[in-house]
């Protein structure tokens, strides 16, 4: 028998030897790696908490793991790459740092994308953040200015990219600001899909259930009912919405946006409107209570 430790974060910071991982996790984080000029000075994986507060943006806080830098070759053990790589499995998205001062960094992010692919194709789809890092060197500035941000949008396949200097601060906020914003967004995803597979295993243990009272997300609203209670008070009544909202993490303060968007998303909020209710008026979906926020904005 064999037993595995992995790390559980929510970043795993990739990147060829000297990209600037331990710095970046430094600047953002509770935690102190050994810090130097010179390549394989993280022998281990470490990690730190991104505390939103602290960075002067809202949100939850974000675990990192500084994966120690890859080599060509890593898939199979170069440079205890596999030690290195089983890491990235657990984690929720990448950021995928470039050496800005590499004498080639459109290379050094193929290879590294390959090494991830060729350890596990899955890695293919997690997603990532691509950072350009050392932009307080000038010779960095200069590949910017050459259109470095440009050849590598060419093999990204995505828009998510920022040049950032962890030693000046330099984009270091907004990086992580956008990076919370991305986690959200998956962390919603994998909430919907466990509030599907629910209903699923719910369907399949109740034979007497009709097919029509538990379905995929789509079409949630034509089986959602609307009840008024009282004038500005209403309540929707949908097992499958009501056990999505008990599942929500209420502590959490953009929650309540979240809901009201998957609402107006799903249609359920226009019926709403159609059936009678305004801006200001209660919604009650199970035991939890909401205002209907004004959408003239939106």
């Amino acid at each position: 028998m064999r037993l595995e430790l992995r790390v559980v974060a929510d970043l795993g910071l990739v990147g060829v030897p000297n990209a600037g991982k331990s710095t970046l996790l430094a600047a953002t984080s509770n935690a102190r790696p050994k810090i130097a000029n010179y390549p394989f000075t993280t022998l281990v994986p470490n990690l730190g908490v991104c505390e939103p507060d602290a960075l002067g943006f809202r949100g939850r806080g974000m675990v990192l793991a500084d994966i120690p830098g890859l080599l060509e070759g890593a898939h199979k053990g170069v440079g205890l790459g596999r030690e290195f790589l089983r890491h990235v499995d657990r984690c929720k998205a990448i950021l995928h740092l470039v050496d800005g001062s590499s004498q080639d960094p459109v290379g050094d992010f193929t290879a590294i994308n390959q090494e991830l692919v060729l350890f596990n194709p899955n890695l293919a789809h997690k997603p990532q953040v691509v950072v350009i890092t050392k932009t307080d060197l000038t010779e960095v500035r200069e590949k910017i200015e050459s259109g470095l941000e440009e050849d590598l949008k060419e093999k990204m396949g995505h828009g998510r990219l920022l040049a950032i200097s962890a030693v000046t601060g330099d984009n270091v906020r907004t990086l992580m600001e956008r990076t919370r914003k991305l986690l959200d967004k998956i962390e919603e995803k994998e909430r919907l899909k466990k509030v599907e597979e629910h209903v699923a295993e719910t369907q399949c243990a109740d034979d007497e259930t009709d097919s029509s009272d538990i379905a995929p997300l789509e079409g949630i609203a034509g089986r959602t009912k609307i009840m008024q209670l009282s004038v500005g008070n209403w309540k929707l009544s949908n097992p499958q919405l009501e056990y999505m909202v008990d599942s929500m993490d209420w502590q959490y303060y953009g929650t309540e946006g979240r809901l009201i968007e998957f609402l107006s998303s799903t249609e359920i909020l226009k019926r709403i409107f159609q059936a009678g209710a305004k801006a200001g008026d209660r919604i009650l979906i199970g035991d939890k209570g909401f205002c209907i926020p004004d959408m003239d904005d939106s």
